[in-house]
């Protein structure tokens, strides 16, 4: 694909005479760009992680006193990996409350649910959690 460019420096490696309008084409590395916004083009970055989505959902004891730890929480789960923790309650006032999180390897956390280890178990007792906490996934 040819662009044309006003830049004379782009077409100096291959000394063209200057077109219409003294532009100078030149090419493209990347057609297949032209005129996709950047915010829509797919990343070529190395360093690009995919993260899951993940809910947590479960019953507590008291609703308000699950949510006096929320920083504590959030500190917690990030530790395993998770990013952008977010605490969600039932809207029909019921004691069903969800954390919402983004995990780029679910790993740590399913094994920390599959086996708390004592001092989350202690932590979740603490903030009134009753089992079974379920894990669900973005598909």
């Amino acid at each position: 694909m040819v662009v044309l460019s006003r830049d004379p420096a782009d077409c100096a490696p291959c000394n063209e005479t200057p077109v219409a309008l003294g532009l100078q084409p030149r090419i493209l590395l990347f057609p297949e760009r032209v005129g996709v916004p950047a915010v829509s083009r797919p990343q070529a970055s190395r360093r690009e992680t995919r993260v899951t989505h993940v809910v947590l959902t479960h019953a507590v004891e008291d609703v308000e006193r699950w949510l006096g730890f929320k920083s504590e929480r959030a500190t917690v789960i990030g530790a395993m990996g998770a990013t952008n923790v977010v605490d969600h309650v039932a809207a029909d006032g019921s004691k069903n409350v969800a954390v919402s999180m983004d995990v780029a390897d679910i790993g740590p956390l399913q094994a920390a649910l599959a086996s708390p280890p004592p001092e989350l178990a202690d932590g979740m007792q603490r903030h009134g959690v009753i089992p079974p906490v379920i894990a669900h996934v973005e598909k």
